[in-house]
């Protein structure tokens, strides 16, 4: 039976027609600042802070309207940019050195992959009676971490330390030595161990986490006092949620968690193993459905000062097809050499046959938990927001996927040199970023009377583009953005 989970990862990628899940990420007009909770306005305000749209940014427009927003980021702690190349396009195969070099290479380094595009959005603000704003958006996040075992699972295969007799394809048993995994390689027809571990031992401290999904978001926001001095405005969002692919392995203390659901179109599956909700077929129909909240609140002193807080994504998807479970058992025998470059991504069976220490089982169903955020920031504004500058606090609420690892903070802000031109900037630390300080530049044009058509780029790194250590490849984008 093949295994193809992971593989289906990279198809999702390159299916998804281009930038991060999180909502303040995927939008051009504030991925190149940083800072979102104070800043974004009309249906950019969804999955941030929905209180914003009680407060329209140009007085004499009322209804926003955009299609195709998004873009797509990839970040690794530790790849060059070639190398990030090669994991999805890569013809060399390696030499027993540089199995070793990609071992050590992938251990504790983390590797986020992003992407999400808004087919539409919508805003109608009125100032006695609020703003609403509605989108519909698909988004892909993978975050993968390798401890050093599985990282030498991995590239070694069945030459790494925890196999010890190599049995060739005629029946011939030797010791596992560096000396005959490359003299043999070819002849080897798997690797077998007398003493064995259990693949949750080997996998401890990774994760493989993966989830694609489609939005429908409702928002609502209403200013709820004002005077000469303070506005003061709440306001509060629902999703529904259709959710196509979910993976979530992790191991803890010789523990193994993991869970997995698929769309028919997306089942790994596909020899006949079946299990209560098991479902076949060429369709990309929903696996699961959820239900999510956002909460936020403004307070803003002389049109200036901004304060905000939110909560995101409260709430859950339950999975009611092909939803699996993995459950651990011993290694007892490795028939892969690992892999042989950096593609593995793209024919993992060649580079683990997982079904041999893992039995995934059929579950009738399992519910997830949302990515749930908590956001505080502020920003001073000066009179036409001819300059802004802000600050953002991003604290994950939960480990679930698609989260971030850790706390998100962001400092930046907007300046117009032209009447036409806004220029973003500003510093991110955190996240899924690790222990990198990530450099955000966004160019966005405001051209017509009041900001009648909007259109610009950004990237989450500029500085990346021109490093070719620790990149983080990212660009945001949206040309058909207007206000009537």
């Amino acid at each position: 039976m093949k295994n193809k989970i992971l593989p289906v990862l990279v198809i999702l990628l390159l299916c998804t027609t281009a930038l991060f899940a999180q909502s303040e990420l995927n939008t051009f007009s504030i991925a190149g600042r940083g800072p979102a909770t104070t800043f974004a306005n009309d249906y950019h305000t969804i999955g941030i802070n929905p209180a914003n749209l009680g407060k329209k940014q140009f007085k004499s427009k009322t209804v926003t309207f955009g299609l195709a927003e998004g873009g797509m980021s990839l970040y690794s702690g530790i790849l060059r940019r070639s190398e990030l190349t090669s994991l999805y396009n890569s013809t060399d195969r390696f030499g027993y050195d540089q199995k070793r070099q990609a071992m050590h290479t992938f251990t504790s380094s983390p590797m986020a992959i992003n992407a999400s595009i808004m087919s539409l959005g919508v805003a109608v603000q009125i100032e006695k009676i609020g703003g609403f704003a509605f989108n519909s958006r698909d988004n892909l996040n993978i975050y993968t971490e390798f401890s050093d075992s599985f990282s030498e699972l991995l590239f070694m295969g069945y030459g790494s330390r925890f196999f010890d007799e190599l049995v060739l394809h005629n029946g011939d048993v030797m010791a596992n030595t560096p000396q005959n995994y490359q003299q043999y390689m070819r002849q080897i027809a798997y690797g077998r161990s007398n003493t064995p571990f259990s693949f949750s031992d080997v996998f401890d401290g990774s994760r493989i986490s993966m989830n694609y999904y489609r939005e429908y978001n409702l928002s609502y926001g209403k200013e709820l006092f004002s005077n000469d001095m303070i506005s003061i405005s709440g306001g509060v969002g629902v999703k529904y949620i259709q959710g196509f692919a979910l993976l979530d392995m992790v191991a803890e203390n010789g523990e193994l968690r993991s869970t997995g659901a698929f769309s028919p179109a997306l089942n790994p599956y596909t020899n006949g193993f079946e299990g209560p909700s098991a479902s076949h077929g060429s369709n990309l129909s929903p696996a699961g459905h959820g239900w999510g909240m956002d909460y936020g609140a403004t307070v803003i002193f002389k049109e200036r000062l901004r304060f905000g807080v939110a909560v995101n994504n409260i709430g859950s998807v339950t999975y009611n097809t092909n939803v699996y479970s993995m459950k651990d058992i011993p290694l007892n025998e490795w028939s892969s050499p690992g892999a042989m470059n950096y593609a593995f991504y793209e024919d993992l069976n060649d580079a683990i046959d997982i079904q041999n220490p893992v039995r995934w089982e059929g579950e009738e169903q399992v519910t997830v938990q949302l990515p749930t955020m908590w956001r505080i920031g502020s920003s001073y504004h000066l009179k036409d927001d001819k300059a802004s500058i802000g600050f953002d606090l991003v604290v994950p609420g939960n480990s679930a996927p698609g989260n971030f690892e850790r706390p998100l903070i962001s400092v930046g802000g907007d300046i117009r040199p032209l009447g036409f031109l806004r220029v973003s900037g500003g510093m991110v630390y955190g996240g899924n970023f690790d222990q990198r300080l990530a450099v955000p530049l966004g160019l966005t044009f405001v051209l017509g009377k009041n900001g009648t058509y909007e259109a610009g780029f950004a990237s989450r790194d500029f500085i990346s583009w021109f490093m070719k250590d620790n990149p983080i490849a990212s660009f945001s984008f949206g040309f058909l953005r207007f206000r009537i």
